[in-house]
C-alpha cells in the first residue's frame, strides 16, 4: 500500500510529509517483529495500514476533483477561444436585421487590440488550466469567475467594434451632408483628394475640405466623436478666407447645416440659434502665405 501510494498518487501536493511519518511507523513495526514482539508489531502494523488506507481514498479523491476541475476549465476556455475565432469576423446587418451582402466586420481591427488582449488572455488562461501543476482552487476560479469574464469581454468587443465601424460610416455620411449643403448655400466645391480619414485611419476622425472657385477660400470639415466609444459626433467647421466673411453668413452656414441634418433624420443635441464658437487661427497649410493664414476665421 505504501509503495502504490509512493509510486501513483501526488500524496505530498494533498498530504505533505504524511506518507514519510508511516513509513516510519511501519519501521517501528518491522523492529518489534524482528524482536519477537509479535502483538505490538501487528497492532502498529495494522492501525498503519488503515491509515496508509485512508491517505489512499483521500488523496485519489482530491486528485480526482482536480482533474475533473480541470477539464471544465480547459472546457470553458476552449469554448472562449472557439467563441473568439468564429467572432473574428462578423457579417454587417442593417437597421432592419438583413445582413448588408458583401459587407463583414473586422472586429480585429476595429477593436484597436482589445481582441488581440481577449484572445492573449484566453490563450494564458488555457495554458494555466492544462499545467498539471495549477491547483483546483485556480482551477474552480478558472472555470467560473475567469471563463465568463473573458466570454463577457469578447462580446463587449465584438459591440465596440460594430458601433466603431457604424460611427465611421456615420461620420462620412456627415462629411456628406455637410459638403452638399455647404455647396448649395455658398458654392464651395468638395476636393475629393483632400478628403480623408486622419492618418488613412478609417477609425480616426473624418476630413473634408472645400473651396470656393471664384474666391480661392476654403472651408475644412472635421467630424470626430464626441468621445471615444460613443454614437455621438461633434462637426468642426473651419473657414480660412481670403477676406473677411461676415458673423452673420457664418451663422446662416450653421444653420443651414443644422436644418439639413435634421432632414436627414440626425438627432441633433444642439441649439442652431447658438452654436458652439472656437475663434481663433486655422492650422497653417503648407505653401499659403502668412497674411492668409491670418485671415481666417474658425467656427
Amino acid at each position: 500500500m505504501a509503495g502504490l501510494i509512493a509510486r501513483e498518487l501526488p500524496h505530498e501536493r494533498y498530504a505533505p510529509g504524511r506518507l514519510d511519518r508511516l513509513l516510519q511507523r511501519l519501521a517501528t513495526a518491522e523492529r518489534n517483529a524482528a524482536e519477537h514482539r509479535f502483538d505490538a508489531a501487528l497492532a502498529v502494523g495494522q492501525e498503519t495500514f488503515h491509515e496508509l488506507s485512508d491517505l489512499r481514498v483521500d488523496v485519489e479523491q482530491r486528485e480526482l476533483a482536480r482533474c475533473l476541475a480541470q477539464k471544465e476549465a480547459v472546457e470553458a476556455l476552449v469554448q472562449v477561444e472557439a467563441l473568439a475565432e468564429e467572432n473574428r469576423r462578423r457579417p454587417v446587418v442593417e437597421a432592419d436585421g438583413t445582413l448588408l451582402a458583401g459587407y463583414s466586420l473586422d472586429v480585429a481591427h476595429w477593436s484597436g487590440g482589445e481582441y488581440d488582449q481577449v484572445r492573449q488572455d484566453t490563450a494564458a488562461a488555457l495554458t494555466r488550466a492544462r499545467d498539471p501543476h495549477t491547483g483546483t482552487d485556480e482551477l474552480l476560479a478558472l472555470r467560473d469567475e475567469e471563463a465568463p469574464a473573458l466570454e463577457r469581454s469578447l462580446g463587449e468587443t465584438v459591440e465596440r467594434a460594430g458601433m466603431r465601424q457604424l460611427t465611421s460610416q456615420l461620420r462620412v455620411n456627415l462629411a456628406d451632408v455637410v459638403a452638399q449643403t455647404l455647396a448649395e448655400v455658398a458654392y464651395y466645391d468638395l476636393v475629393e483628394e483632400e478628403s480623408h480619414y486622419a492618418g488613412d485611419d478609417e477609425r480616426k476622425d473624418f476630413h473634408a475640405v472645400l473651396r470656393h472657385e471664384a474666391t480661392g477660400n476654403e472651408i475644412r470639415v472635421r467630424i470626430a466623436q464626441a468621445h471615444p466609444d460613443s454614437d455621438q459626433c461633434v462637426i468642426h467647421v473651419e473657414t480660412t478666407d481670403h477676406d473677411v466673411t461676415a458673423e452673420a453668413e457664418l451663422r446662416d452656414r450653421a444653420d443651414a447645416v443644422y436644418q439639413a441634418l435634421r432632414r436627414e433624420g440626425t438627432p441633433i443635441g444642439l441649439d442652431p440659434s447658438r452654436p458652439v464658437e472656437e475663434t481663433g487661427r486655422p492650422s497653417p497649410r503648407p505653401g499659403r502665405r502668412r497674411q492668409d493664414e491670418e485671415a481666417g476665421t474658425t467656427t
